[in-house]
């Protein structure tokens, strides 16, 4: 009889362990615009009202900062807002910097949007929204080296602008009109993003792959490779370096 109740005392304490690290859902105010800094993961989906839900490794809660300001929702760690702060270290022999967060610290953020119309990724994490996205016009900014997934975009005009060593992936959708500029070494697959206008302003050595069924302009400086499908004229302005734009089957 002692030992059954040592083993149900024993579950019980397991249970409300377990119960009290799972992260709480955070309500939060109307929001069309988001602002992931680095060192967040971060995965987006649709539903009917705004939440985020916080998951964190080797970093204390209250470093991590997400509320929102406006119409923006902002998620980052205390001094990574924008980069993440260095430290100046001294050896006896000779001082160097090192980031104030390394490695090991890893925070991913679960959010509910009911209305996207603005994304901002910094850093070189993850970011995933698992939802059709639904704008008038849908802005993408993304700084750095991350990996941006978005599954499904429907809107009147996609503004991407691209800095780093980004890659970017839009699986599925609509987006009549599309402005690209990308600056770096950023890989853009939206071949399967139907649209009419497309216009590419290229700066280094990206990779597109786009689809157009009326018009696609190409301006760009370096080793840009672009290749699309569907019937749209290409329209050259200047070009400068060694460019590769040409029609290809889907794949």
């Amino acid at each position: 009889m002692n030992a059954l109740l040592k083993t149900i005392a024993l579950v019980c304490v397991i249970a409300t362990t377990a119960l009290a690290q799972t992260p709480a859902v955070k309500s939060l105010p109307s929001f069309d615009k988001v602002i992931v800094s680095p060192m967040v993961r971060l995965v987006l989906v649709a539903g009917d009202a705004e939440s985020a839900r916080l998951e964190y490794e080797n970093i204390a809660p209250d470093k991590v900062n997400c509320y929102v300001d406006g119409n923006t929702l902002r998620i980052f760690l205390d001094d990574a807002k924008i980069t993440v702060k260095q430290r100046r270290y001294d050896d006896g022999h000779s001082s160097y910097k090192e980031p104030i967060y390394d490695k090991s610290v890893k925070v991913t953020a679960y959010v509910t949007y009911r209305q996207l119309n603005e994304l901002e990724i910094r850093g070189e994490e993850e970011a995933t929204c698992q939802s059709e996205i639904k704008a008038d016009v849908f802005r993408l900014r993304v700084y750095g080296q991350a990996n941006v997934t978005l599954s499904s975009l429907k809107t009147d005009r996609l503004i991407a602008s691209v800095y780093g060593e980004n890659r970017i992936t839009i699986q599925s959708g609509q987006a009549t009109e599309q402005t690209y500029r990308v600056y770096g070494e950023s890989e853009i697959d939206a071949e399967n993003l139907i649209g009419q206008n497309v216009s590419t302003s290229l700066y280094g050595d990206s990779k597109l792959r786009l689809y157009a069924s009326n018009r696609i302009g190409v301006t760009a400086f370096g080793e840009s490779d672009v290749k699309y499908t569907g019937d749209a004229h290409v329209d050259k302005g200047l070009v400068i370096g060694d460019v590769t734009i040409r029609k290809v089957r889907p794949e």
